[in-house]
């Protein structure tokens, strides 16, 4: 458990972490600037777990480093993880399935479709404009 203090003196507070048994048995804390005895500052009971280890979203891009992190990235995300609610065989295919290829076909088609109309502008006498030179290079396309 962890166990917060506060000294009455200088109001720094300080975070105890141990187990219940050793609170019980040594509940008290002196504060290490004044020497006087800390109070318990009394809050909702945080429970020490295990670590947990940071990674990158792959959702959004951010950067989990608790459960609590990870439970409002998955509600603000409208995503559950994916072993929740799924067999071995479904999570395994959900895995192999390329979810690549459907972009890439229906970005080949957006592509047709945009040199289709460009090439309709261009025939009914479209002139584009030229890019103002710079001298830094352009940025790559994403």
């Amino acid at each position: 458990m962890i166990y917060i203090y506060e000294c009455p003196r200088c109001g720094k507070r300080y975070e105890r972490v141990c187990r219940l048994a050793e609170y019980e048995q040594h509940p008290g804390v002196e504060c290490a600037e004044c020497f006087v005895s800390m109070k318990r500052f009394y809050t909702v009971p945080r429970v020490f777990t295990k670590s947990f280890e940071p990674f990158r979203s792959p959702v959004d891009g951010s950067v989990i480093t608790n459960s609590r992190e990870l439970s409002e990235h998955n509600k603000r995300n409208n995503v559950v993880p994916l072993h929740d609610g799924y067999d071995e065989a479904a999570v395994k295919k959900f895995t192999e399935t390329d979810w690549q290829k459907p972009l890439d076909q229906e970005r080949k088609q957006d592509l047709g479709q945009d040199m289709e109309k460009a090439i309709q502008k261009l025939e009914q006498g479209y002139k584009p404009t030229p890019a103002p030179f710079t001298e830094e290079p352009p940025d790559e396309p994403a």
